[in-house]
Formats: structure tokens, C-alpha cells, sequence
């Protein structure tokens, strides 16, 4: 894996962050005292070179601070992801040339660390699952899903929600208004998958950007029943080649929450996915990918894209080649722990 590709977005400098305070835990406070002092030079400093002075030390150490599969790191980098407000103090701090250049060594190191293989890597179509979080048994995934019904209808409410926000446009950036902010296929209730990992469980168990705490959940199996025509996205070319292939404007709701998030003012765009779904049975986006793009303002015909809401591994189906090929399992979690086990008790 690249390292850039861990330093390029704001999901990937954060994930470096939470690693080194893995290995250090005095690099914690030296971030927060910096983020909270952006004019103080010398917080900064010490938190820089706090950071190198890590990373020779880094190697023995680095399999225990990413612990399973790294997700511990990668939990604590999407649960800061926010794109309806400005960047969070770390987030600004962690953006900084000098801090990049700082993190750029663990960069490496974590790059080459075996456990991270698996972030680069594509779809697991023989390990997908669907996760309902907090469902009590009475929802459980379909057998198999209308895909056409659906995306149409995603289609038509998108269109009309752009047209209902007209006055949006008119409106100063600097007003406070928020309305549509993913550029998910939101609200069609499509199959969104990730993979399980061996005693890990399914990866959105643990990664899931905005989530509300759930302790409970029940995975479900999916099978892939078909050769998919699955578009990988491995680094921001895919993204913008996905959305200029199959555009969709979407400023007039967006305008608002992306500029507050990226500070770029332009016309906003997200894909399409009615038509992309003409030429793809789903998108999978890989750990590596969702850390080099996500909350990024990048630079499409006519404007600018982000990719908000979506999490590492899932992918969005959008053709008939899944459907449901076993019982849901229960999974629960204590608050006190992150780690989700199955559940023993059926409960």
C-alpha cells in the first residue's frame, strides 16, 4: 500500500493519529493541546516531534497499537467523519504541512505492517454481509430486492429535492443551513454490504461513519450469485471517474454543509446511480480508498465532488446478482467494550 494514500485525506491522517497515540499515549495530549492553540508554535512542535520520535520505536509495537485488523484506529478515524460542519480541531491540526510531514514515517511503517494488508484489497464476494444494527427480529433483508423500483424512485426524490431547494441558492454561504449531505443512495433500502473478518465479525459491525452507539445487531449472509460488474475504488480517480461518467447535480443541497465542510464553493455532484446501475452491479470501496477520499473536495467537470457517508469496504449494490443465503445471527457489544461478539443466548 502507498503511504500517501494514508496522508492524502482527512479519514487517514486521523487514522495515523489514533495509532500514535497507541504507541505514545502522551501524543494525545500533545494533539489536543495543539489542536485547541492553533496559533501556539511551540504546542505544535512538541506534538510533531512527538510523533517522530515514535516512529523509530514503531516497528515491535505497531501489530499490538493496530490490534485486529486495524480496526480499532480505523473505528476511531470514521466516527470523527463529519461533513456537515467545519473540520474539527484535529482534523485542522492533522491537515497542517508540518504535521503531515511529521506523520509521513508511521505513514510508511503502517503501510508495510502485514495486518494492513487487507485494506487495499477488493471485494470478498464469498464473505459479504447485510447489518441491521438494533433490530429485534421482526426486519430481516429480503431474499432479493427490486433494484430498478428503487433507484428510479431515488432518482425521482433526489430530482424533486433539488427543485423544492431553489431559494438555497440565494441564500450567503455563511447562513446556517443544512439539508442533504451523503452522496450515498440514501433511503432506498438497497443491500449495502462489507465483508466478515475471522472473529472480528462483519467490518460494518465496527466501521460505520454517524452511527448512534448501537449495541445490538444482526448480521445476515449474502451470496454474490453472478459474475458482478463491480466498480473498485482503490483512489480519488475512481470517485471522479464514477461521477463524471454518471453525473448528477446536487448543489442546491449540498452547497451549504460541503462548503462548510471543505471550505470550496463550485457546484456540487454526486454519481447518478440510477445510471451507473445501466453499466454496474455494485461499488465497492476499499479501506484504502474510503482513507485517500473521504471529506475531500475533489475537482470534477463543472465542479466539485465528495464522498460523505460512506464507510471502508461497503459495497452499494445496484443490480440483481445478491440475495440472502442464510439466517441472521445476533451480535451485541458492551458500551464499556468496542469489540462486537455473537450473541450466545439468542438474545
Amino acid at each position: 500500500m502507498d503511504a500517501q494514500i494514508l496522508l492524502a485525506g482527512p479519514r487517514g491522517r486521523r487514522l495515523l493519529f489514533a495509532i500514535a497515540h497507541r504507541l505514545d499515549q502522551q501524543i494525545w495530549t500533545f494533539g489536543v493541546t495543539a489542536a485547541w492553540a492553533p496559533d501556539d508554535l511551540a504546542a505544535r512542535t512538541a506534538f510533531c516531534e512527538a510523533i517522530a520520535a515514535v516512529v523509530p520505536t514503531a516497528s515491535p509495537r505497531l501489530a499490538v497499537a493496530l490490534g485486529r485488523f486495524g480496526l480499532d484506529p480505523l473505528r476511531e478515524s470514521v466516527d470523527r467523519a463529519m461533513y456537515w460542519q467545519s473540520p474539527d480541531v484535529e482534523d485542522t491540526l492533522l491537515a497542517r504541512p508540518e504535521v503531515v510531514s511529521a506523520l509521513s514515517p508511521l505513514a510508511i511503517a503502517v503501510a508495510e505492517e502485514p495486518s494492513a494488508e487487507w485494506w487495499y484489497s477488493p471485494l470478498a464476494p464469498e464473505h459479504q454481509r447485510v447489518v441491521l444494527f438494533d433490530n429485534p427480529g421482526n426486519e430481516i433483508p429480503p431474499t432479493s430486492w427490486d433494484f430498478d423500483g428503487r433507484l428510479a424512485r431515488w432518482r425521482t426524490v433526489t430530482v424533486a429535492g433539488e427543485e423544492d431547494r431553489a431559494p438555497a441558492l440565494t441564500r450567503p454561504l455563511t447562513d446556517r443551513i443544512s439539508g442533504s449531505w451523503w452522496s450515498t443512495p440514501a433511503f432506498t433500502d438497497l443491500p449495502v454490504t462489507t465483508r466478515e473478518l475471522p472473529l472480528a465479525g462483519a467490518v460494518r459491525l465496527t466501521l460505520v461513519e454517524d452511527g448512534f452507539g448501537w449495541t445490538d445487531a444482526e448480521v445476515t449472509p449474502v451470496a454474490v450469485t453472478a459474475e458482478p460488474r463491480i466498480l473498485e475504488i482503490v483512489g480519488p480517480e475512481d470517485w471522479v471517474g464514477l461521477v463524471e461518467r454518471y453525473p448528477i447535480d446536487v448543489t442546491r443541497s449540498r452547497r451549504h454543509d460541503w462548503w462548510e465542510a471543505t471550505g470550496v464553493e463550485a457546484r456540487c455532484f454526486i454519481p447518478d446511480w440510477q445510471a451507473a446501475s445501466a453499466d454496474l452491479d455494485g461499488v465497492h470501496f476499499t479501506v484504502a480508498g474510503y482513507l485517500a477520499i473521504a471529506g475531500r473536495a475533489l475537482r470534477v467537470t463543472n465542479g466539485y465532488t465528495v464522498l460523505a457517508g460512506f464507510a471502508p469496504d461497503e459495497t452499494y449494490w445496484l443490480g440483481p446478482v445478491v440475495e440472502r443465503s442464510g439466517p441472521a445471527e445476533r451480535w451485541h457489544r458492551d458500551l464499556n467494550n468496542e469489540a462486537w461478539e455473537r450473541s450466545t443466548d439468542g438474545s
